[in-house]
């Protein structure tokens, strides 16, 4: 698939999901969504933020007692893979992130990275913190629109359905 952006579309951390009349919710709340990011001009942004490495976190929240309201069947496998084998009940609802439901991400101490961010749920919102204290998260941007000052120290950031944030992230 191939989208043209026009030549002055400012770059930020975007998101797909379906529109389907009908099916939004059975294709976004199962799953169907993702990353779009439209990359910054080099004039954009400083050179300080434009230097970070990016790291990707798409973050979703499925609750399965929804979808089965709306759809008899869904994916026994899933059920299995999430809830595990020995498990005769599916979980009422799941959280993953990047597709994973207990990722470990590892980043190099006293580095800075730009940790893009998108959560995805039908109806949950999320606080998003750090609980190790020696982790510092600065806000950059929010729903693909870079604040006019930034960075900005934030100890959280809720996330609503649909939600996006471009932190700078650094742990000692």
């Amino acid at each position: 698939y191939s989208y043209e952006l026009p030549p002055d579309h400012m770059g930020g951390t975007f998101w797909y999901h379906p529109h389907y009349h009908g099916s939004t919710q059975i294709q976004s709340g199962g799953g169907a969504a993702g990353f779009l990011i439209v990359e910054d001009d080099p004039d954009e942004v400083p050179p300080r933020i434009a230097e970070l490495p990016d790291l990707l976190i798409f973050m979703m929240h499925i609750k399965l007692s929804t979808l089965n309201e709306n759809q008899d069947l869904f994916n026994d496998v899933f059920f299995q893979a999430v809830a595990g084998e020995e498990s005769t009940e599916p979980p009422d609802e799941i959280f993953l992130v990047n597709g994973q439901t207990n990722p470990v991400i590892s980043v190099v101490a006293n580095k800075w990275y730009r940790w893009r961010l998108a959560f995805s749920s039908i109806h949950a919102w999320i606080e998003f913190y750090f609980t190790n204290p020696s982790c510092e998260m600065q806000l950059l941007a929010k729903d693909g629109v870079y604040l006019h000052e930034a960075p900005r120290f934030v100890p959280d950031l809720p996330l609503y359905p649909g939600a996006r944030s471009d932190v700078a992230i650094r742990c000692d």
